[in-house]
């Protein structure tokens, strides 16, 4: 039996309201998978047709717990700053935790070294942006340059400044202790004060 005009209407508009409620679900789906993943995997994701065509391409490529993790990796990276630590230190924990982000990296059989160059320079922007404002003058020299630096580069000459902020910092509190009031003066000691301690010694 064919619907009329009310009926069809009705029919219609219980079919929107389920596609957009599918719709806003699926897209939720999608944001917080893409958000889970690296930017590799995010890139193949984003070329599917649905939230179940990302789904199991995961089940492939990543059980849970390594998306979890995956996840947890680079929430670390994303928040890692210098703090008080040395460049060394700070170099040596980004190192370390890109190095925990490689294992999830998919196998390049094409442009690898693309891919390596590309995460060299997203490590780089991180790195300096990371760092404590007493490298801002090293950190607008490097940003500012017509070709982004390779990493030992900008480290070596962030710790060149990391040297000179040392020393600086050691003549500013020699400065400080030999300027004090008095610094130079030895303590005045009244003429019977001699007389009495060689008395006493003597007894």
């Amino acid at each position: 039996m064919e619907l009329d005009a009310t009926e069809k209407e009705k029919v219609m508009a219980e079919y929107n309201k389920k596609w957009e409620e599918w719709s806003v679900g699926h897209h939720k789906i999608i944001t917080w998978i893409l958000t889970c993943v690296d930017n590799a995997t995010s890139g193949q994701i984003s070329k599917l047709n649905s939230a179940l065509e990302a789904w199991e391409y995961l089940k492939k490529t990543h059980t849970m717990r390594d998306v979890a993790y995956m996840h947890h990796v680079q929430l670390k990276i994303h928040n890692l700053q210098q703090g008080d630590r040395s460049i060394k230190d700070y170099v040596a924990e980004m190192d370390q935790l890109y190095d925990e982000l490689s294992i999830f990296e998919p196998h390049w059989t094409q442009d690898l070294i693309l891919r390596e160059k590309q995460i060299q320079r997203e490590k780089f922007y991180k790195f300096i942006i990371g760092l404590r404002p007493e490298f801002d003058g090293v950190k607008t020299a490097l940003l500012h340059r017509s070709k982004t630096p390779y990493m030992n580069e900008a480290i070596a000459e962030l710790q060149m400044e990391e040297n000179r902020l040392c020393l600086d910092k050691e003549k500013v509190n020699n400065v400080l202790a030999t300027s004090r009031p008095g610094a130079h003066l030895r303590p005045y000691r009244p003429p019977h004060f001699n007389r009495t301690n060689e008395g006493a010694r003597r007894k």
